[in-house]
């Protein structure tokens, strides 16, 4: 036995090294990588007001690129440490709130709607009874979609914000589900009701008032690295800095900035679906966190919670909690999402089998835009795929 214990120890060590190389080898090919010229590229080509990109590897190491205006026609270029909206991305990080909330023995995964609101259980419709909060985060519960009207009536409404998501959860909840439960259909209002329930769970909890917006920053955000230098995080339109941009009919056509108002996001209410904002380095962290063996803000029986396809038995479960799942003979399985309050557009992969992470963010929304950022996806993953050959 101790000749065996001997000779695994030789091996795991002569692993170690191995793979110390292929990292070595990896990050020299990857300084020929020039993401800055590829940005500027892309958005010269498509004529995009704004445009920033990161790529984050497993061991921290990153590169960011920005490029173009803040503002257009403002000559004010945009800055590295700038705070892009990103729109649904946040979706996932809403989910992730809810797993911490079960690792504190807060919450439970399997929850039903009743569960997730105890004192409204009477008035909550009897056909949400077998509803999960898995099939909010997987968009499968069969909501309907938020309408135009509710969009226009809760920009109006100046109650408290926590007191905005419980109304519009329980004025949906009191009626059946619109739709079949159980199939899929992207729906945001899945994620605004489970807002609501973190923030009733967290009032109960904890014994205080709770809004999502809180509950993000103490169990998500502030977990992350001490090192706060190019670290930003926020609720809403940045107040400085980048601005969004809107066009005519959805295009770059008679494109404008939005300011910072109310008018430059989505209602706050919306919040838990899709109103964050962040630099490229606090997304991207965040992301790297999915990639980590030895992560505390997602451990591995976590992340592998929130990247499973939901359900598992259906042959069409190709999204998670708030995550697409992609598999690829090229890359392998990798996860990916995209964010927009039609303002911005926020692209975010993680690929485990390169150990990296990768964003792409725009302050404009249009085709142009979308064909930018797949300009400059296709060219990053296209170099690390070549690194991986070189180094298999």
């Amino acid at each position: 036995m101790p000749h065996y214990n001997g000779m695994l120890k030789v091996v795991r060590n002569f692993t170690a090294i191995c793979l110390s190389l292929f990292a070595l080898v990896g990050a020299a090919l990857a300084q020929d990588f020039d993401l800055q010229a590829t940005v500027d590229e892309a958005r010269e080509e498509h004529s995009i007001v704004g445009m920033g990109a990161i790529i984050m590897h497993a061991d921290g190491t990153y590169t960011i690129a920005v490029s173009g205006e803040r503002v257009r026609g403002s000559g004010d270029p945009v800055q590295p440490d700038d705070a892009w909206h990103i729109g649904s991305n946040t979706k996932s990080m809403t989910a992730l709130l809810y797993a911490r909330l079960v690792e504190d023995g807060l919450a439970s995964w399997g929850a039903t709607i009743p569960d997730l609101f105890p004192d409204f259980a009477d008035e909550i419709d009897s056909a949400w009874s077998e509803i999960t909060i898995e099939d909010l985060f997987a968009h499968r519960s069969g909501l309907a979609q938020l309408s135009g009207g509710w969009f226009r009536s809760i920009r109006r409404d100046t109650k408290p914000v926590q007191e905005q998501r419980l109304e519009t959860t329980l004025d949906f909840l009191r009626k059946p589900p619109a739709k079949a439960a159980g199939e899929y259909e992207y729906n945001n209002l899945g994620y605004v009701i489970a807002g609501s329930a973190i923030e009733g769970i967290l009032t109960k909890g904890m014994g205080e008032s709770f809004v999502w917006e809180n509950a993000m920053e103490r169990y998500v955000f502030s977990q992350l690295s001490s090192d706060t230098a190019g670290m930003t995080w926020g609720f809403g339109p940045p107040q400085a800095g980048i601005q969004g941009h809107r066009g005519a009919l959805g295009s770059s056509l008679f494109l404008s900035p939005v300011g910072t108002g109310d008018s430059a996001d989505n209602p706050s209410a919306l919040g838990p679906a899709g109103t964050l904002h962040a630099s490229l380095l606090a997304h991207a962290r965040l992301s790297r966190e999915y990639l980590l063996e030895d992560s505390t803000l997602i451990p591995i029986h976590v992340r592998q919670k929130l990247w499973a396809p939901y359900p598992a038995i259906s042959s069409d479960s190709d999204y998670a909690m708030g995550w697409g799942v992609r598999r690829s003979d090229t890359y392998g399985t990798y996860y990916s999402h995209s964010g927009s309050n039609t303002m911005w557009l926020s692209d975010v992969r993680i690929l485990p089998e390169y150990d990296l992470v990768v964003i792409i963010n725009s302050n404009q929304v249009s085709d142009k835009t979308f064909a930018a950022h797949q300009d400059v996806l296709v060219t990053v993953l296209d170099h690390y795929r070549g690194i991986s050959s070189k180094s298999d």
